[in-house]
Order: structure tokens, then sequence, then C-alpha cells
């Protein structure tokens, strides 16, 4: 394995390190709260949306050993070959063309075929096709855009209305039916 010196350009890895072995927990914004999922009885418990920091740790201990670092660093040979599609790509596509291009797209492509190869041992084709397969990343983006008001606008505003039967939100400490 690499030193995180190698990785980071010289930063001081005692700091790198201190980064990654925190002990002290930081409180998730209450921006994830319209991203939970509510069933009949109010919010669904969920690693990335739970604000309580318990909560959490019990959802995550059964797929934390997934993300160890000693576990991480089998998937580099996928990224590495990964990394030579990419770069296949870039030769083929803009090299003797001249071209330009958004290398932001082609790095989101390598990050979503990176996590395809990961989870399903198959690269979704971004690198290949050179664009957004099946609109995924179309839907995401979308996605985003109705999220972020909802999560900025709606969701503090719900919290100062009275309650009345109608919808089921969590509010913090308390679910409420809104």
């Amino acid at each position: 394995m690499k030193e995180p010196s190698s990785w980071y350009c010289g930063l001081q890895t005692q700091r790198l390190w201190a980064v990654y072995i925190a002990d002290v927990y930081f409180s998730q914004s209450k921006f994830y709260r319209a991203f939970m999922p509510y069933i009949k009885n109010g919010a669904l418990p969920a690693v990335f949306t739970t604000q309580d920091e318990k909560q959490h740790k019990q959802l995550k201990s059964p797929i934390a050993p997934l993300y160890t670092l000693s576990n991480v660093v089998t998937f580099e040979s996928f990224v590495d070959e990964i990394l030579g599609v990419l770069f296949q790509q870039l030769d083929k596509r803009f090299v003797d063309s001249h071209e330009t291009f958004d290398l932001g797209d082609w790095l989101q492509y390598f990050a979503f075929d990176v996590m395809g190869t990961m989870t399903f041992s198959s690269r979704y084709g971004f690198l290949e096709t050179g664009k957004d397969v099946n609109g995924m990343l179309e839907s995401i983006w979308s996605f985003m855009l109705t999220v972020a008001p909802v999560s900025s606008l709606v969701v503090p505003l719900l919290t100062s209305l009275r309650p009345c039967p109608a919808i089921s939100v969590s509010m913090g400490e308390q679910d409420w039916i809104l």
C-alpha cells in the first residue's frame, strides 16, 4: 500500500490520520431530513439520514467492515483497470482531434463505473460510451434539484406548523403527524 504522503503530495500524514481516526462526532445537518424514508408509523431510520449518533453506529455496524482500509485496498486493481479505460478513452477521443472536453464529466463517468464495478462486478458503460448511460446522472441531478428546496424551505416550514392528521414527518426528537 502507498503511504498517505504520496497520495496527498506531501501533506503532513499525522494530520491526515487525525481526520480518519477522530473520536469527535459532528452532528449531521437537518438537511438530511428531506431524504428520510417514511413508513406508516413515521420516519424509518437509515444510515445516511439518521441524526442520532448511537442509531447511526448501530445501523452502520453490519456494513462498516466493507469500508475498512484493509478491505478497500482489495479493490485497487479494479480502480486501476478502470483508470486504464479512462485514459484509453481520453486518448482515443481527444488526443488526435484536439477537441476540448469537460474533464469533470469524464471524472464523474469514471466514478460511476468504479462504483458499478465494486458493487455489481460490472461497469455501467459511462466511459465506453462517453455519455450519461440511461439518463442516470440526469436523474440524480433532477432529484437533487427537487430535494434541495424541499430540505431547505419546506421541511423548516413544516416544523413551524401545528400538528394535524395528514402527513407523517420526523421533526428532530419528535415524530409528528402534520
